[in-house]
């Protein structure tokens, strides 16, 4: 199964080919918008870096957190003696779509 990349351009003006998973999660942090198909402009905080000393922030930790619409797995609700099987979203995404509806 091919895996769909997506292109995220940086204010520089490079850019980098990036997961579904990456750009979910930039876009729930609000760190990157939709800037066509397939593409996507990087908002977020651009870091400069004026010495060699300061360099030693990018290894730090090299394990970032990605952020996700739904709770992996599908939940089983009972309700009124019905069964309903649906997703659970985060609160990131919870939060980013609230803020979407009353326009902050």
């Amino acid at each position: 199964m091919a895996h769909h990349r997506y292109l995220l351009i940086y204010p520089d003006g490079s850019s980098k080919h990036i997961s579904r998973e990456k750009r979910d999660s930039l876009l729930l942090s609000q760190t990157a918008i939709q800037a066509g198909v397939d593409r996507y402009r990087y908002t977020g905080k651009v870091k400069i870096f004026h010495s060699l000393q300061e360099l030693k922030e990018l290894f730090g930790d090299t394990e970032e957190r990605l952020l996700r619409k739904f709770l992996e797995g599908q939940f089983v609700v009972e309700f009124k003696g019905k069964r309903y099987h649906e997703r659970l979203e985060t609160a990131e995404a919870l939060a980013l779509r609230y803020s979407q509806q009353i326009g902050v």
